[in-house]
């Protein structure tokens, strides 16, 4: 149990008893100053036979000598005895210099006035009064590192030690870590506020920038504990007699995929308590995937506590860390340091530090790839030229695989058994923990050969990590992770036993593209009858033995809904349909959400649509859902230039001839509008100007173009298309080759202009140029031609760069001294700004 801030000592009188913490508090004085005196002699008096009204007696040079008299008066100010008390000492004690009131309470103004009047009262004795209140008390504690000796817990001193262990520990990784933009805006952020919510993709360093904030934190003030949870353990360590904390909530709502039964967690007794804890002295920091919290961040569970709770939901406690938003200094400063820190052989770190400015430029380049990359364990299957440098970029997972398959059975064991654990073992293990998963493994293993398999199994790949008060094992990373879990899908063999192995530990995605119950689908999974029922029940996401969590369905997020339905439309057959629709009573409830509700404002490739013509066909979709769908797709139809209803066999046949003539109908007198419509919305796109544009606008609106020819000869098929209505048709095909020959013909005058104004600035920079020797100047000349490019040319830095080098490049300049100085300038100014890749 924790206890709390403040009123401590009012705290410890109702929770221990008033007559432990007399004599206690006494000891505690004693504590207090023989610490603050330890040049001193301080005597702590036995009261049992008379203590002649003193405590603590402390002897300083020169025969200065104070008595301490210690009250434990946390309510009522016992005035009398207070009084009588000093008396004892001044009749009992001769020369004593300073008599000190210890009193844990703060005193109101009547028994302030009281105190002073007391002292006045006794002035002529030549003594100096003093009080020690809770105040005084509690920051001589804090002061002389006693406070958690006294007021924590047993718990709270294992938590505090955890909290001490795992900093230090974090420490140790600090010398690698590189201050970016997005750490200083996090850290800045959650001194503001106390709070911080950091986004970002896989491997963008997330979980490093709130660890090495809360070494921050904690240096700053070292009375906070850093406690990790997951939000299911948060209501077992708070209470109302909270201490201070920073809770670390990393990958707050799932690592790899969003799971279900963390975003229920998050129910609004626990946000009521995280906002309580914090308005008492605690902090909170969330980390989270983007695209997890993407999917949860409007859903209705959350959104519904926005208003309520807004010290913790403000989108101003967000930081997006994107990978692309590193800089090439800090790339660079990112790689420089791990290998100046790694143990790698000094020709390795030579090589990488050569090849440096290509590796900050990958398009995969992320920090935890780099503390891979230097990592001898790691690493020894990289041939350490540049070829395979790269390939190591890109194609991670393959070295990961490579290292799993040289580990002996035993680690392979205790990683399979992480990953059925939720991606971690307690470091405590016992058989029957074991027994069930051990079982899905088929493997006859105890724990104590797991636990030396884990001990033994490389740091680089899984390490020990405090959740709460339990010590785990838990994967490096989470990409760690998905790598052996691709490593077993692949291997997997066409056992039932590894089989289920695989479904138990994948996740959603990984799930919906690789398997199928069509044994025909050689690319695919097969999933035999025997398995349907696990299956289902991992797909969905159970809270029972046969009932499904359809709160998933309703609120989890569109795309996720859409590939299930789609999944049951490709990936299952009719024998499969018939099985579920039997072996769940609900199983009506989960058809219907799955076809209907589709927010997706086309008919085209909707899975939703493909599932409900499957259940139309063997009489599983109630009627009043397939009106409810058919009612859906007239909308879509008449509101967009979506052609489906027709062109789809499935679609026809779901909706039936009659609606099918129907629609045509309304395109005989829409359709031109229609078209025109989504013709403006091509227009409006961001179209590639660069290279052939003729071809480029052909590519673009092929599609369309075809469209409206399939439109034209239904019409025509089916009698409804009039000579009126074939001139429109020929008209709208004339329009739009009329704006794309203007759109060639305006790009055309625009890149002239555009060369002419890019050409007048640089003649205007090597005009002036011609007049300055200083090296700094000309950089500076440089830096304002560049940036105009990129404000009034829109051009990017890098291209601009490149363009300025090309023409102080070019053949007809060379020779000339102000080129040669311009040259030199811009070497300088690509260094200034890190451009590595020019």
């Amino acid at each position: 149990m924790t206890t709390k801030i403040q009123e401590p000592f009012k705290f410890l009188k109702y929770s221990e008893g008033a007559e432990k913490w007399h004599k206690s508090f006494e000891k505690m004085c004693s504590e207090i100053l023989h610490v603050e005196h330890r040049n001193d002699v301080v005597i702590r008096i036995d009261g049992a036979g008379g203590d002649d009204g003193i405590d603590v007696l402390v002897k300083e040079p020169d025969d200065n000598t104070s008595i301490y008299q210690c009250k434990f008066y946390t309510d009522k100010f016992h005035k009398e005895k207070i009084a009588s008390s000093f008396l004892t000492a001044y009749k009992n004690n001769d020369n004593f210099k300073q008599w000190v009131l210890v009193i844990p309470k703060t005193l109101t103004n009547s028994e302030r006035i009281w105190w002073d009047e007391f002292t006045q009262e006794h002035d002529d004795k030549g003594i100096k009064f003093k009080i020690w209140d809770e105040d005084k008390i509690v920051f001589l504690l804090k002061k002389n590192r006693l406070y958690d000796s006294y007021f924590l817990s047993e718990n709270d001193l294992k938590e505090r030690k955890s909290s001490e262990d795992m900093i230090a520990a974090w420490r140790e990784e600090r010398n690698v870590f590189e201050e970016t933009s997005f750490y200083l805006n996090a850290y800045d952020s959650f001194k503001r506020n106390n709070i911080l919510f950091v986004s970002g993709q896989s491997q963008s360093g997330k979980t490093s920038i709130a660890r090495n904030i809360c070494c921050s934190i904690v240096e700053e003030d070292e009375h906070l504990i850093v406690l990790p949870l997951t939000l299911n353990k948060f209501k077992d360590y708070y209470n109302s007699f909270e201490i201070k904390r920073i809770y670390l909530f990393d990958n707050v709502f799932g690592e790899r995929e969003v799971e279900e039964k963390k975003i229920n967690e998050l129910d609004e007794e626990m946000i009521f308590h995280l906002q309580k804890a914090m308005r008492a002295g605690s902090k909170v920091i969330i980390t989270s995937r983007d695209y997890i919290f993407k999917e949860v961040r409007y859903r209705e569970r959350l959104t519904s506590y926005y208003d309520k709770f807004p010290d913790i939901f403000d989108k101003q406690h967000i930081i997006d860390v994107d990978l692309e938003g590193y800089s090439q200094i800090e790339r660079k400063n990112i790689l420089l340091k791990h290998v100046n820190a790694s143990r790698m052989m000094e020709q390795k770190k030579l090589i990488l530090k050569i090849n440096s400015n290509k590796i900050i430029q990958l398009g995969e380049f992320t920090p935890e790839l780099i503390r891979r990359l230097v990592d001898d364990r790691l690493n020894k299957d990289i041939e350490f030229n540049w070829s395979s440098i790269e390939s190591f970029f890109k194609n991670p997972i393959s070295y990961l695989i490579n290292l799993f398959n040289d580990l002996d059975e035993d680690k392979k064991t205790a990683l399979l058994l992480m990953l059925l654990n939720e991606g971690q073992l307690p470091t405590l293990l016992n058989e029957e923990f074991l027994k069930d998963k051990i079982e899905i493994i088929q493997r006859n293993i105890g724990s104590s050969r797991i636990i030396d398999a884990l001990t033994n199994i490389p740091s680089s790949l899984i390490r020990r990590e405090i959740v709460g008060s339990q010590k785990v094992w838990k994967f490096h990373h989470p990409s760690i992770e998905e790598a052996l879990i691709e490593k077993l899908m692949h291997d997997i063999k066409m056992n039932d036993r590894q089989i289920e192995l695989f479904l138990n530990v994948a996740d959603f995605r990984t799930l919906i593209d690789n398997i199928t119950v069509d044994p025909s689908n050689e690319k695919r999974i097969y999933i035999s009858k025997e398995l349907w029922g696990i299956m289902s029940k991992r797909l969905f996401g159970t809270i029972g033995n046969t009932k499904f969590n359809y709160d998933i369905l309703e609120d989890s997020y569109i795309f996720r809904k859409e590939d299930l339905a789609r999944f049951f439309a490709v990936q299952t057959n009719k024998k499969f349909l018939e099985w579920f629709n039997d072996e769940y009573s609900d199983s009506p409830q989960v058809w219907k959400d799955l076809v209907s509700k589709s927010i997706f404002n086309q008919l085209h490739s909707i899975g939703s649509y493909n599932l409900a013509y499957r259940l139309d066909e063997l009489g599983f979709l109630p009627l009043d859902v397939k009106r409810e769908i058919i009612a859906n797709i007239e909308e879509v139809a008449r509101g967009t230039f979506d052609l489906t209803f027709f062109k789809e066999e499935d679609m026809k046949k779901f909706i039936g001839e009659e609606k099918v003539f129907e629609l045509l109908r309304y395109y005989k007198q829409e359709g031109i509008a229609l078209a025109e419509a989504e013709m403006d919305g091509l227009f409006n796109d961001d179209i590639d100007l660069s290279g052939d544009l003729e071809e480029t606008l052909d590519s673009h609106f092929a599609s369309w173009h075809t469209s409206v020819e399939e439109l034209r000869d239904k019409l025509s098929e089916e009698g409804l298309l009039e000579s009126d209505l074939d001139c429109e048709f020929e008209d709208l095909f004339d329009q739009v080759e009329e704006w794309k020959d203007e759109i060639i013909q305006n790009h055309e005058t625009e890149t002239e202009e555009e060369h002419g104004l890019r050409d007048e600035m640089l003649t205007e920079v090597v005009r002036r140029a011609m007049h300055i020797s200083s090296e700094s100047e000309l950089v500076q000349l440089l830096k304002e031609l560049i940036d105009k490019m990129v404000t009034d040319l829109y051009y990017s830095y890098e291209d601009a760069v490149l363009y300025v080098a090309q023409v102080l490049n070019s053949e007809e300049l060379q020779g000339h001294s102000v080129i040669i100085n311009l040259k030199k300038a811009l070497i300088q100014y690509v260094e200034n700004n890190a451009h590595d890749n020019i």
